[in-house]
């Protein structure tokens, strides 16, 4: 589990939670009008099934799970691999890394290495691994763009539900004792709408952005090590070349690998 997105979550809604009793007076109930959270989540939802494809609607419960997924980048676990596959292959050759296959989980890994067992030529590799990180990368961006459509549409319907909280309210002006209670709750439909695009929504579109980009940085370093391996760069420069498109922190001593 993505420790960082519960803990925001958690964090919104104890902060939220917290002002209300401090506020409100405790009155939580004064609070909650599930009219006005049908109103914003079902607006948003429908402003989002009318803005794209409904094939790329139905990706959006993938896309939650992406979002409190954890997976974390082994930089220097895959630079260690690379160091010894890359030694493997200059003593013994291409065909030897047939072998090494069955260590590898990772099917983008799998897939680059298999290409180059079978003699395919570098720009044909590239060609086609640099192919699935760019249709991963379109895959994340309309996720993305379908989180950020709901939560900007979020205030504009709670708007709305304001706007019909105050006609309902004018309309019953009788009982001025009434007008107070009714303008709370008119108002209510607003504040929901701004929890929900700048407390979860718009967030979680930005998260779902930073993991597409450490995603497809993770992709790019195996593509870079599988080159490095096919041009057969002794280990010791190709743990150098994978090193350097790291962080620091990350990095592989030349020792280490070999």
């Amino acid at each position: 589990m993505d420790l960082g997105t519960i803990l925001g979550v958690l964090a919104g809604l104890g902060a939220i939670y917290y002002i209300v009793l401090h506020e409100g007076g405790g009155d939580v109930a004064a609070y909650i009008n599930f009219g006005a959270m049908i109103l914003i989540v079902g607006g948003s939802i429908g402003a989002a099934l009318i803005a794209f494809p409904f094939r790329n609607f139905l990706s959006l419960g993938k896309i939650f799970v992406l979002l409190f997924r954890e997976r974390r980048a082994r930089h220097g676990e895959v630079i260690r691999t690379f160091g010894g596959l890359a030694g493997k292959a200059r003593k013994e050759g291409m065909l030897a890394l047939q072998g090494s296959m069955e260590t590898i989980s990772d099917p983008f890994f799998k897939q680059g290495l298999q290409l180059i067992v079978d003699g395919q030529d570098a720009e044909v590799v590239e060609a086609i691994l640099a192919g699935e990180i760019e249709a991963m990368e379109a895959r994340h961006r309309v996720g993305a763009d379908i989180l950020t459509i709901m939560g900007s549409m979020g205030p504009a319907f709670g708007i709305i539900g304001t706007v019909i909280g105050l006609i309902n309210m004018l309309r019953n002006m009788e009982d001025p004792s009434n007008v107070g209670p009714a303008m709370a709750v008119a108002f209510i439909a607003t504040l929901y709408g701004a929890i929900y695009a700048n407390a979860f929504v718009l967030p979680m579109a930005n998260k779902l952005k930073r993991k597409s980009a450490d995603e497809a940085e993770a992709k790019k370093l195996i593509l870079a090590g599988l080159l490095a391996i096919q041009s057969g760069d002794n280990p010791r420069v190709l743990v150098r070349k994978l090193s350097a498109l790291v962080a620091p922190r990350e990095r592989v001593g030349e020792d280490e690998a070999a």
